[in-house]
């Protein structure tokens, strides 16, 4: 596939368009999700974000046993 600089020196690429989808995300928290999304901090780390209400969202739990 090759294509042309325009002349504001951009590339203009032709696809076929992707039909549209739905996505659906599920309303169950897990304390490992919130666990990835910062970055595997610990669940104790967790904690003062909950108490200190410092997490918009972030849902209160107890912590795992393993």
């Amino acid at each position: 596939m090759s294509t042309q600089m325009s002349s504001n020196r951009m590339y203009v690429i032709f696809g076929p368009v992707i039909g549209s989808m739905c996505l659906q995300v599920g309303k169950e928290e897990n304390i490992n999700l919130w666990h990835y999304r910062y970055a595997y901090l610990s669940f104790k780390g967790l904690n003062p974000l909950v108490k200190k209400d410092m997490v918009k969202w972030l849902p209160t739990f107890k912590e795992e046993e393993n």
